[in-house]
């Protein structure tokens, strides 16, 4: 279950009550023919962040443009809301795509402002009713949190998709990367998704926008509040710290099947008396929180994921198969070298073809722990490199 929720992907009804990601966001509009270019998202009142490439798109059908005029009108609309009419705004900070030789890709912010009669429509509209600006936030590492974001790319012109994903590194511009999720049944962020406001399910805000995407990897890049802000001051009123638990500390995912408990619960055990961050449902799970959503956090943020296999598991449909088929997709986004996927062997069982290729630790071998404990340090040795 998401953090957000909608009514409408299209923007036919108004959004929920509870959905201020939907609330604030902006679709940024080709006037003639009229086409979805990109997003943004309300800022404050009257104030809407996107790329630049996005309003260059809309004005000029380029990627590129010199700055736009006064007079240079860019069509925008809250597609969560369907009493609200398509608006106007216009350029005031303009900060076009460029590269550096040492940082590479820099900027590709634009900062619009609601024409004075689109303002006055919006503040016609009762409070409740119409588009409020977006919970900014600001935590600091965003390294392993998941994230929604919602935009336009080919085939969803018209109603939109959702995409979810995982915030991977920081690079050297600053910026970080992205690697989307198809296991939630959203679409790739790809191009259609240029400008949306990334919203972060650990901070439980935004946190940034999407400016760039490679398709043939399914990875994207995230301009970061922190860099947003230094094109425009004012962000900063705006932005909510909070503090955000690190998500990462050499954090073991276990999975297994609910026959072997108590010898997975063992393996948790020795795992944390040897400093590791061993994840299990039936030890790491709240009472009344949502196991389904908080299963898929814990996947997503672990270092290394243990398939814990036996003659009770391998066999059968369940939750089991459906954690390594995911761990099988993060793996493919991973260097060749790295170690993040272990199977281990409870009893004699036949290791599933799926596996095959990863070299197994036999657990009932009296060396078992400690070949797992060591495949673990090196795993941490090798991402520090």
């Amino acid at each position: 279950m998401k953090v957000t929720h909608y009514k409408n992907q299209g923007g036919g009804e108004e959004p929920e009550e509870d959905n201020q990601y939907g609330r604030s966001f902006v679709r940024i509009l080709r006037k003639e023919p009229r086409e979805s270019i990109g997003s943004g998202f309300l800022v404050d009142e009257t104030h809407i962040i996107t790329c630049a490439h996005v309003v260059a798109q809309a004005l000029h059908n380029a990627d590129k443009c010199p700055p736009p005029k006064s007079q240079e009108y860019v069509t925008i609309d809250f597609p969560f809301f369907a009493n609200v009419p398509d608006l106007s705004a216009y350029v005031v900070q303009w900060k076009p795509y460029r590269t550096d030789p040492h940082q590479g890709e820099q900027d590709d912010i634009a900062i619009l402002a609601l024409t004075d009669d689109s303002a006055a429509t919006i503040t016609s509209i009762s409070a409740a009713d119409r588009p409020a600006p977006a919970d900014v936030v600001e935590c600091g590492r965003l390294k392993g949190h998941s994230f929604e974001v919602y935009g336009y790319p080919a085939g969803y012109k018209a109603d939109g998709a959702y995409a979810f994903g995982i915030i991977q590194n920081r690079k050297a511009n600053r910026r970080y990367q992205t690697q989307s999720s198809m296991l939630e049944g959203g679409a790739k962020v790809q191009k259609g998704f240029s400008g949306a406001p990334v919203f972060d399910t650990e901070a439980h805000g935004i946190v940034g926008i999407i400016v760039q995407s490679m398709l043939e990897d399914s990875t994207a890049t995230i301009i970061p509040n922190e860099l947003l802000a230094a094109v425009w001051d004012e962000l900063k009123a705006s932005t909510r710290t909070t503090v955000c638990e690190p998500t990462s500390s050499n954090m073991v995912f276990l999975s297994y099947a609910r026959s072997d408990r108590k010898m997975v619960e063992q393996l948790y055990d020795r795992l944390r008396s040897s400093g590791f961050r061993p994840w299990m449902d039936v030890r790491d799970l709240f009472p009344g929180e949502l196991w389904e959503h908080a299963l898929t956090r814990a996947l997503n943020q672990s270092d290394f994921f243990i398939a814990c296999l036996s003659q009770n598991s391998v066999d059968r449909r369940g939750i089991l198969q459906l954690e390594i088929g995911k761990a099988l997709c993060k793996l493919e986004t991973m260097l060749s070298d790295d170690i993040y996927l272990i199977p281990v062997r409870l009893d004699e069982v036949n290791v599933p073809d799926s596996l095959r290729k990863l070299q197994w630790i036999d657990l009932f071998d009296s060396a078992g722990c400690r070949k797992l404990e060591k495949a673990l340090q090196e795993g941490i040795k090798r991402r520090t490199l």
